[in-house]
């Protein structure tokens, strides 16, 4: 098994990366495995003792990098208070390093976002990696803001849909799973260990989810509801589900609303 705390084990990770950045730098074509040895003076089983492909190591020094330049940003905690200053900062750090930054990312502004936005809540969150912490379930906070990580399961329908593996949430709930039926699949956790997410998997698109994804549905949890829309959208067309007048009754007998619900066809 290998000691990442081995001094020979860092020194050569050190050394990886330094080699990869140095290659994109002078050239920002994709690197292959066997070029990057060459260019060490490192075997393949030493690199793939380090990373199991070309493309996560690529995706961590990206994640890393950002993490860097917004960890020198001393606006970075007043993100959500204070934003003009932030991204005033911001601005000029990515400036400084716009040929690191180019030479890494290209034109791909997408992932480029999507690592800056999970740096910086991991800066705002103050998260630390620890697998199990207490963390408070009905947060005091604007509930439009984040207040910890959930952890998703990449293969689960929300993990695909987010495409991501750790997800900044809000959470506003006195109620959680504690034993999960064995009709459904945990889809995230909580960095406490409760099951934020759950899935059908025998139903082509049910799920639930503990914390409140509309607060940011303009960012990157859209995507959740436009495949729910899309969803409904192609099993209406399909003929699968029908829609039937229903009448909710109060317990008093009074005050009733007509709504729409959705019935699976024989």
């Amino acid at each position: 098994m290998v000691n990442k705390n081995d001094l020979r084990y860092i020194k050569t990770e050190r050394l990886i990366v330094h080699t990869y950045v140095d290659m994109r730098l002078r050239d920002p074509s994709p690197v292959k495995v066997s070029d990057l040895c060459r260019e060490a003076l490192i075997n393949k089983t030493t690199f793939y003792s380090h990373y199991d492909t070309m493309e996560s190591l690529h995706r961590h020094i990206c994640r890393e990098t950002v993490a860097d330049i917004l960890g020198r940003c001393d606006c970075a905690r007043m993100a959500f208070s204070d934003t003009y200053a932030f991204v005033s900062e911001l601005v000029g750090a990515i400036s400084r390093e716009e040929r690191l930054i180019h030479a890494l990312y290209g034109d791909d502004i997408a992932s480029l976002l999507n690592d800056a936005e999970e740096a910086l809540f991991r800066i705002y969150l103050h998260d630390d990696d620890e697998p199990e912490q207490p963390i408070q379930h009905w947060q005091q906070d604007d509930w439009s803001n984040p207040s910890h990580f959930v952890r998703l399961i990449r293969d689960s329908k929300l993990g695909e849909m987010l495409d991501m593996e750790r997800l900044a949430t809000n959470s506003m709930h006195h109620q959680g799973v504690k034993e999960l039926s064995p009709l459904l699949k945990p889809a995230a956790y909580g960095p406490d260990g409760l099951v934020e997410a759950v899935e059908m998997p025998n139903r082509t698109f049910m799920m639930g989810v503990q914390w409140h994804p509309e607060y940011f549905a303009r960012k990157n949890m859209k995507c959740i509801f436009t495949a729910l829309v899309n969803e409904a959208a192609a099993a209406r067309r399909s003929g699968r589900v029908t829609m039937d007048p229903l009448r909710l009754v109060r317990d008093d007998g009074s005050n009733r609303w007509n709504v729409c619900r959705y019935r699976r066809n024989a």
